[in-house]
């Protein structure tokens, strides 16, 4: 079985079909690329197995429990819109979240649609949100900022805030359906 590795090793500029596409990645451009998912999903390992020894819970609740913290109460819809989960898996996080009494549900709409129920995060809530982003900052610090340096850390957050703005746009005001 070839390796992905193997395919993006044997790629080079003379191979055919290498840097015509429009849109192609150059080479250089390609190990780059590599690099930051490579590097990004060790790090968010690393942060996860530090979250975990901790005994906290899914990184996925972490991000639902700092998106409810920072709003007096969203919707699910709005949950899931925020984090990028899918709403079934927003709406059965709420559900184990709720059971654990750090989030409660609030001025239900009528109907049994819950991505129209409003949602809170209780006191136990967010002591327990305050607990965990502790935990995960300091394994930001030591596993990312330790190792970048404050400044070129900074830096890095001011590229992804640049990319995370473009990506808005771009979802926000998508191009016009052809036909």
């Amino acid at each position: 079985m070839t390796r992905v590795q193997d395919f993006y090793d044997e790629q080079s500029d003379d191979a055919p079909g290498a840097g015509v596409a429009f849109g192609a990645l150059t080479p250089e451009q390609r190990r780059s690329w590599r690099a930051v998912l490579d590097g990004g999903w060790k790090v968010l390992a690393m942060i996860n197995q530090g979250l975990s020894d901790a005994g906290f819970s899914a990184p996925s609740d972490l991000r639902v429990l700092e998106v409810l913290g920072r709003e007096r109460r969203l919707r699910i819809s709005d949950i899931a819109s925020a984090t990028h989960i899918q709403m079934s898996t927003v709406s059965r996080q709420i559900g184990r979240l709720v059971e654990q009494g750090w989030v409660e549900r609030v001025d239900e709409v009528r109907g049994d649609d819950a991505r129209h129920r409003w949602v809170r995060l209780t006191a136990a809530g967010r002591e327990h949100l305050t607990q965990i982003v502790e935990c995960r900052d300091a394994q930001v610090r030591e596993h990312v900022v330790a190792v970048l340096g404050e400044d070129d850390f900074c830096t890095f957050g001011t590229l992804f805030q640049r990319l995370a703005d473009e990506a808005g746009e771009v979802l926000a005001d998508p191009a016009p359906e052809e036909g």
